[in-house]
C-alpha cells in the first residue's frame, strides 16, 4: 500500500464509486490551541482480505492490557481540566431590557436566593447545592446528587 495523494477539500475526494460501501474513522486533533478533523475513509474491498488479521490481532490487544498504561490513563484523567458552573437563576426579558442594560441595573431570577442551585460539569447537571460563604469565600455546600437518569438522590 501506497500514498497516491492527498487532497485538502473533501468534497473533490473519489476514492470509490459511490455505491462502494467505506469505512470511515474520524479524529479531532488539537496541538496547543489550535485543533481539526481528520477523516479517514478506506474503501471497505482493501479491508476486507486483512479482516481476518484485524479481527486476530483484536483479540490478543483484548488479553494483553498492560496494567502500566492502564494505571497511567487512570492518573491522566483524574487529572484532566473540567469546567464547572453554577446556575444562580434565570430571567425571560426583551431585547429592548437587554440593551438598556446598564451597570448597576438589577435583574431579577426566578429562584429565591437560599434555594438549591444546579451545578453543572461540562455543561452537565450532576449536583444541587445551597450558597453560602466559608472563610469569607462565595461557597457552595453539595445537598444533592444527580443519578445517571438525570433525577437527584
Amino acid at each position: 500500500m501506497s500514498l497516491l495523494r492527498m487532497e485538502m477539500n473533501p468534497r473533490l475526494v473519489n476514492i470509490v464509486p459511490p455505491e462502494y460501501q467505506i469505512v470511515t474513522m474520524s479524529l479531532k486533533i488539537q496541538i496547543e490551541e489550535i485543533s481539526g478533523n481528520m477523516v479517514f475513509a478506506i474503501p471497505y474491498m482493501t479491508i476486507d482480505p486483512i479482516r481476518d488479521k484485524l479481527k486476530a490481532g483484536m483479540q490478543f490487544d483484548l488479553m494483553a492490557v498492560d496494567p502500566q498504561w492502564s494505571f497511567r490513563l487512570s492518573s491522566e484523567l483524574l487529572e484532566a481540566p473540567l469546567n464547572l458552573s453554577v446556575e444562580m437563576g434565570n430571567a425571560a426579558i426583551t431585547l429592548r431590557e437587554l440593551l438598556d442594560l446598564a451597570p448597576g441595573d438589577t435583574i431579577m431570577l426566578d429562584k429565591p436566593c437560599s434555594s438549591e442551585l444546579a451545578v453543572k460539569v461540562e455543561g452537565v447537571p450532576k449536583y444541587l447545592g445551597v450558597p453560602g460563604i466559608r472563610h469569607g469565600n462565595k461557597a457552595l455546600q453539595i445537598s444533592k446528587i444527580f443519578s445517571k437518569g438525570g433525577s437527584s438522590e
